[in-house]
């Protein structure tokens, strides 16, 4: 492994791992504590499922803005269904999954099918998605009880599932032609076309991937918090981020790791986590990602193509 490699690799850990011994340093060891990183676990379920199903559209050089918007429906869903209905979690879960697909799907197809810039087209999604959330809790917020669901809400079922979610993700990104397809969309369209690909397919097995995660993610934070309002504006934010900061290239291609994207998530993890523990305002720690994110950008951009390093 040649130097380069090395770097792209082991980078983004050695970050994450200044990042704790900093915010260690920096909370007087309250960061390092058991209760923290018991919430810390807690926070970081959220972007580790939603970036193992991101490194996919990623890697085929795609982007979606809607991912807070669309998380939001799916806790809609599952919330109605075990509020209104009283439904199983079974059920619930199988509805958020339904739904997460269903958007993401929408944005696969407008894009691939009718040649709309994924950036316009995740924008569309972003903002039906925050019609229908508006429109159902205009009247009241939706709740649900947490004692009817609370198995679900265990430390051994997000572990379980943080596992099948990763190994099946990494299985298929690395050793199926799902991910050798993305990587080749990523890196040219037009010749991977021509070598066999078929582009409209692809696409949709990468968007329903982030969908399902999105709704697995959705069912999972409507049961932890047992209300929803409104759907996350930053997500999009943190996951591009997150895509980022892993060493993950932006455009995509056969450089494409789907490890970088778990430490990336991990990493904004960290940051969001740290930074608030010192106290900082949200609005602070936006900017912070904000920036961090600009630098990152800076360094991986080839300039003289005018786009990102593949």
């Amino acid at each position: 492994m040649d130097t380069k490699k090395m770097a792209n690799l082991w980078l983004p850990v050695a970050g994450l791992l200044l990042l704790v011994i900093f915010f260690a340093a920096a909370t007087g060891g309250q960061f390092i504590g058991v209760s923290n990183m018991q919430n810390l676990v807690s926070q970081s379920f959220t972007m580790v499922l939603v970036a193992a199903g991101a490194a996919f559209i990623y890697a085929a050089g795609s982007i979606d803005m809607s991912l807070g918007a669309v998380f939001g429906v799916t806790e809609v869903v599952a919330g109605l269904l075990m509020s209104q209905w009283e439904l199983s979690g079974w059920l619930a879960l199988a509805a958020a999954l339904a739904t997460g697909v269903l958007c993401t799907s929408i944005t696969a197809l407008t894009y691939s099918l009718l040649n709309v810039p994924p950036f316009v087209a995740s924008l569309c999604m972003m903002n039906i998605c925050n019609g229908v959330i508006s429109w159902i809790v205009e009247d009241s917020e939706i709740y649900i009880s947490y004692s009817k669901y609370q198995q679900w809400d265990q430390t051994w079922i997000h572990g379980l599932a943080l596992v099948i979610v990763l190994t099946a993700g990494f299985l298929l990104f690395t050793k199926t032609r799902v991910g050798k397809d993305a990587k080749a969309l990523g890196g040219n369209q037009v010749t991977a076309v021509i070598s066999g690909v078929k582009k409209t397919r692809a696409l949709w097995i990468c968007y329903a991937l982030l969908g399902i995660c999105i709704g697995l993610a959705g069912f999972f934070g409507m049961v932890r918090a047992c209300r929803v309002s409104s759907g996350s504006n930053t997500m999009a934010l943190n996951t591009i981020t997150a895509i980022v900061l892993g060493g993950f290239p932006r455009s995509g291609g056969a450089k494409a790791q789907f490890h970088s994207a778990i430490i990336g998530a991990a990493i904004v993890a960290v940051l969001n986590n740290g930074l608030t523990l010192m106290g900082l305002d949200p609005a602070v720690t936006l900017t912070v990602k904000g920036v961090m994110f600009l630098a990152v950008v800076a360094i991986s951009t080839d300039r003289s193509k005018g786009k990102l390093v593949k």
